[in-house]
């Protein structure tokens, strides 16, 4: 059975957090707490995620867009990054762990939701065996998921890793 795995680092920004809104630079550096995603075929199309939103969601997927099933809870960062980077082939079962960025049940803080939304849509690119550049969809996607709100700096540094110094545009 086919399987893939792909994982990206949450991020402390050091300086700049709210400056860079107003086009000021962000040095920001990737830590050591990583967002895994899974992806295997599967029987049906069903989300298993961890951290956030614990549970199974099961979904169908109808001309590249995400419909949850009767009862279910819908995830509106999966079908972000699902709409960005749509699977194909058949379908699948994915995996979210966002575990290591929460503490006795209280979020840490540390770019969650950028470091899921990069390791899904890498995940979800080399599942459909696409070249695409994961950095320009993982930020479509979460600025979709965050209704165009936010600068940006967290998903740079998931998708760059290690310290950098992070502009708007």
């Amino acid at each position: 059975m086919r399987t893939l795995t792909a994982s990206a680092p949450g991020k402390l920004i050091l300086c700049g957090e709210y400056a860079v809104l107003d086009g000021a630079p962000a040095i920001s550096a990737a830590v050591d707490r990583r967002a895994v995603v899974t992806i295997s075929a599967a029987d049906a199309d069903v989300v298993v995620s961890r951290g956030f939103r614990d549970g199974r969601h099961r979904f169908a997927a109808r001309d590249g867009r995400v419909e949850w099933r009767s009862g279910d809870t819908a995830l509106p960062l999966f079908a972000a990054c699902w709409d960005a980077v749509p699977a194909a082939g058949g379908p699948v079962g994915v995996s979210l762990d966002t575990a290591a960025f929460h503490a006795d049940d209280r979020k840490l803080g540390l770019g969650s939701s950028a470091a899921l939304t990069v390791a899904l849509v890498a995940a979800l690119a080399t599942w459909q065996g696409s070249s695409a550049d994961v950095g320009p969809l993982a930020a479509a996607a979460h600025r979709e998921f965050q209704g165009g709100a936010g600068s940006g700096v967290d998903v740079a540094t998931s998708v760059a890793g290690g310290l950098i110094r992070f502009t708007t545009g």
